[in-house]
């Protein structure tokens, strides 16, 4: 299925095993795919190509995703669409969508409730 032939995301997650299935599920649909493992190893990466989506974890060592939801959407108007991921209850949707946020998954999800986000958010670009 390449479905997304032609778009391009960035998978940011510290935890290298999560970030390698993200990688490879999203491959699959037909993503081009950049990795990062931190918010500013994504930031340096988003310095030289800015992909159509960033799909990063929220909790990370060396800048957490909602500071790199946050630097996103201050550099550029046309920001990619980011989507956040999260294993702890404690965050809050509504204050995610509210910074920028596309959506906000719970850890563990489906990939069929990825594919859905993408599908929705990418048709509306």
């Amino acid at each position: 299925m390449a479905e997304f032939s032609g778009k391009s995301i960035l998978v940011v997650d510290d935890d290298e095993d999560l970030r390698e299935v993200l990688v490879f599920e999203v491959e699959r649909l037909g993503f081009s795919v950049g990795s990062a493992v931190s918010g500013r190893d994504a930031l340096s990466q988003l310095e030289k190509k800015l992909p159509d989506v960033v799909l990063t974890d929220i909790r990370m060592p060396n800048g957490d995703g909602i500071e790199l939801l946050e630097s996103i959407k201050k550099r550029d108007l046309k920001s990619p669409i980011v989507i956040l991921m999260t294993g702890y209850s404690d965050t809050d949707s509504k204050e995610a969508l509210k910074k920028g946020a596309s959506a906000l998954l719970v850890k563990p999800f489906p990939s069929s409730v990825l594919v859905e986000i993408l599908r929705t958010h990418l048709q509306k670009q």
